[in-house]
């Protein structure tokens, strides 16, 4: 089993942990009010960007700062790089609940959002955005010569602001296009698409800044979660398209699109700030360079765990002598174990930390965080995202919800739901 990060258990536990702060945040905003005089006010913990919708601002459309209850969160909808939810709240205990939507400070709006992008072009698709204003979009023309089929970076009037890239001419595919679940945000301003054929595979990346267009022949879209750090991207090529494909050289592009051959075996299993490894002679760890810096072959890999490279140290999974499975933590530098390696709990690495049912377990030292009171089964972890744990415990008539940090302290204590 690998680490759990999946984009929709991602979301799923964003939405959750909305619903708890929020009803956390409308319990002490009550009391408040009964002690000051206080007006009440709902928040979201959460780190995230700003809504700059007019309409939400507006004071008759707006819920934010009224005793509210949100009962349930249904849908996650992005307007440029902007994120809402769907939702039911109510007022009163017992109320009918009505519909709004949530931006991800926990502000409810009773006016749906609006995306920038002014463009009524019927053949244009918006694919993503890394910010309000700029857009990755296709564009789909037929006419008397034949059809063409562009990507590139759009503004809010569905001008084009980049180099274009016609997708039949690239691919030699007739009617060769892309659909939303291509888009990938690769970081530090790189929007890109994936294009996989019958017998190649694209990437076709651009530059926000500078507005080029980068394409990428066959790429191992398993690399893309790695992203651009610093100005290059590491991955591996992968011939054969979408048919019976092979693993080929582990490569670095820059964003100019020049692609280096790194001198280095086997396949890429985990890109860091520092280097990569690959499951040559065991695991071996390079630089972002390709120099190889250590192999390590003690043990027998675990396929339990994904190796993960994680700030200066790495996790691997191991199989004892005793055929039991282990996580072990090595040092980016040597190569060596850190500590003792630890039993592992199946299923039960989430970031730095692993999660066996009663503690916390910090994997960089090795050291227990915390001691859960009452201890669950690692099954219920239901989602992991950004540091919270959701421990979802399903009853006869309801199902309970128990939030965690990754220092194993309780957010709150318990969400019912019917």
């Amino acid at each position: 089993m690998g680490i759990k990060n999946k984009g929709w258990h991602a979301c799923l536990a964003l939405m959750l942990v909305f619903v708890i702060m929020l009803s956390a945040c409308t319990s002490n905003t009550t009391e408040n009010s009964e002690n000051d005089g206080q007006e009440n006010n709902i928040s979201a913990e959460t780190e995230s960007s700003e809504i700059d919708s007019n309409n939400s601002s507006d004071t008759e459309n707006n819920v934010t700062g009224q005793n509210v209850t949100v009962t349930s969160i249904r849908w996650r909808r992005v307007v440029g790089s902007k994120i809402w939810y769907e939702v039911s709240y109510r007022f009163e205990e017992g109320e009918k609940a009505q519909e709004g939507y949530m931006d991800t400070e926990g502000n409810i709006s009773t006016e749906e959002p609006v995306t920038l992008y002014e463009s009524e072009s019927s053949n244009m698709t918006i694919l993503g955005a890394v910010d309000e204003g700029i857009y990755l979009a296709q564009e789909i023309n037929y006419g008397i010569d034949g059809e063409a089929i562009y990507l590139g970076l759009i503004d809010n009037t569905g001008n084009w602001v980049s180099e274009k890239i016609n997708l039949p001419e690239v691919t030699g595919v007739n009617l060769a296009s892309v659909d939303k679940s291509a888009f990938e945000n690769l970081g530090e301003g790189m929007l890109a698409a994936y294009w996989s054929g019958n017998k190649d595979n694209y990437l076709f990346v651009f530059d926000t800044e500078t507005k080029k267009a980068i394409t990428i022949p066959s790429v191992s879209r398993s690399s893309l979660d790695f992203g651009f750090h610093e100005g290059s991207m590491i991955f591996q090529q992968r011939t054969g398209g979408s048919g019976a494909g092979k693993l080929k050289d582990i490569c670095s592009v820059d964003s100019d699109g020049t692609i280096t051959t790194l001198p280095t075996e086997g396949n890429l299993l985990a890109v860091g700030e520092n280097g990569f490894l690959t499951n040559s002679n065991g695991i071996s760890f390079y630089t972002r360079i390709g120099e190889l810096v250590w192999t390590f072959d003690d043990y027998e890999l675990s396929d339990e765990v994904t190796p993960v490279v994680y700030g200066n140290m790495v996790f691997v999974g191991l199989i004892g002598k005793d055929s039991l499975h282990y996580i072990g933590c090595l040092s980016q530098e040597s190569g060596t174990l850190v500590y003792e390696p630890l039993q592992l709990v199946r299923d039960s690495i989430f970031g730095h930390v692993m999660v066996t049912g009663s503690k916390f377990i910090d994997l960089l030292t090795g050291e227990t965080l915390a001691v859960v009171e009452p201890p669950f089964d690692v099954a219920e972890i239901e989602y992991y995202d950004d540091g919270f744990f959701v421990i979802k415990d399903k009853g006869r008539e309801s199902v309970t919800y128990r939030f965690y940090d990754e220092n194993g302290n309780m957010v709150q204590p318990v969400l019912s739901a019917s």
